[in-house]
C-alpha cells in the first residue's frame, strides 16, 4: 500500500519536548504522531456516530415510540444484574463440583 504524508505542523519548543519527553521506548516522533492522528480521527468518528444515534432516537421518540422511566430501566439492569449473578454462582458450583469429582476419581485411580 502506498502511504500518504500529513503537514507538517509548526508547534512550540514546550509542545514539541513535551511529545518526546512521553515516547515509549523504540518510538519515534513520527510514529506518536501519526497515533495520535488515528486515535483522534477514531474519536472523532465515535463522536458523530454517537450523535446521530442520538439525534435518530429522538426522531423515534417524537414519531411516537415508546419511551422509559430511570425507574423502569434501573429495575430492568438490577433484574438483568441479578440473573447474570446467579447463572454465574450456578456455573462456579457447577465447577467446583467437576473439579472436586476430578479430585476424587484420581485418588480412587
Amino acid at each position: 500500500m502506498r502511504t500518504a504524508t500529513l503537514p507538517s505542523v509548526r508547534v512550540t519548543p514546550a509542545v514539541r519536548a513535551l511529545a518526546e519527553s512521553v515516547l515509549k521506548d523504540g518510538e519515534t516522533l513520527s510514529m506518536f504522531v501519526e497515533d495520535s492522528v488515528r486515535r483522534q480521527a477514531q474519536i472523532r468518528e465515535e463522536d458523530r456516530a454517537f450523535y446521530a444515534r442520538g439525534l435518530a432516537s429522538l426522531e423515534r421518540v417524537r414519531a411516537g415510540e415508546k419511551t422509559f422511566t430511570v425507574k423502569e430501566s434501573m429495575d430492568r439492569l438490577r433484574t438483568l444484574a441479578e440473573k447474570l449473578r446467579a447463572e454465574k454462582e450456578i456455573a462456579e458450583t457447577n465447577a467446583a463440583k467437576r473439579s472436586t469429582r476430578r479430585a476424587q476419581a484420581r485418588s480412587v485411580a
